[in-house]
């Protein structure tokens, strides 16, 4: 049998950081050496060599995981470094096939809100405003497409803007559609959020007439956090992939709120 590489063994301790990350948005060098049964000091350079790829955050004492590519020169980088990409094109793809030429929406931050921006960029006469400054970017050049950039302070992990100057600007607009990505769906607590201040969150979401929530179907496994954006009835419609659990789909139409999930491409 042959021997695994030092870079096989790198590559899988970085495939299991990345899985916790998943579960649990935040982790800790002293939980990841335990885990790995390597030591602290190889743990802090594994996260600093992947915090250089863009592939999480970190923190004192740790990492968060980061929700978009930090390398953004030409559109084809935001597919570099996204967890569940597969999942997340199947719901990018659904979601935009309910924007229209001449609609006015709402996208908010994150990986899963950035590829679906890059599917409307073809729209006539479309209105975007927006918290993620990725998402303005993927937009600036498109002559086609009226941007909005709420402003405020800048959250590292995702490109979103934050602050009162952000729930300010989202408090006076108005819009037919709201995107919006998430950290965590559960069908009784509702949609929450990693961040400790969702309130720009809320504020995007509650500016639309209608709401979508885009959540991969690992979201549903990954333990709600405490900072709560919406509940399940305030939503228009849930986008998912096709690999939703049946249960789920289920338990969210229940509550009166349409599924839409996306196909494999």
């Amino acid at each position: 049998m042959a021997e695994k590489t030092h870079s096989s063994f790198y590559e899988e301790r970085e495939q299991i950081i990345l899985d916790l990350l998943q579960k649990k948005g935040r982790i800790t060098v002293a939980e990841t050496a335990k885990l790995t049964g390597l030591s602290a000091s190889t743990i802090r350079l594994q996260f600093q060599s992947m915090h250089d790829k863009g592939l999480l955050l970190r923190t004192h004492g740790g990492a968060i995981k980061a929700d978009y590519p930090q390398h953004l020169n030409n559109q084809s980088d935001i597919f570099d470094g996204i967890v569940n990409l597969d999942k997340k094109l199947q719901i990018a793809t659904a979601a935009a096939e309910t924007i229209h030429d001449g609609d006015f929406i709402a996208i908010s931050s994150g990986s899963t809100a950035l590829l679906l921006a890059s599917k409307i960029t073809d729209r006539k006469n479309l209105t975007v405003v927006t918290d993620s400054i990725p998402v303005a970017y993927l937009l600036l050049f498109h002559t086609n497409i009226k941007l909005y950039v709420c402003g405020g302070q800048i959250r590292e992990r995702n490109g979103a803007c934050f602050g009162p100057t952000s729930e300010s600007f989202f408090s006076t607009v108005k819009v037919d559609k709201a995107y919006s990505g998430c950290d965590s769906v559960d069908p009784d607590i509702g949609i929450t959020s990693l961040d400790i201040d969702p309130r720009t969150e809320q504020a995007l979401v509650k500016c639309a007439k209608e709401c979508y929530i885009l959540a991969d179907s690992t979201k549903f496994s990954v333990k709600p956090f405490i900072e709560k954006i919406l509940d399940i009835k305030e939503i228009t419609c849930l986008v998912s992939d096709s690999e939703l659990e049946d249960v789920y789909v289920e338990k969210i139409k229940e509550s009166g709120v349409k599924v839409l999930l996306g196909s494999p491409e």
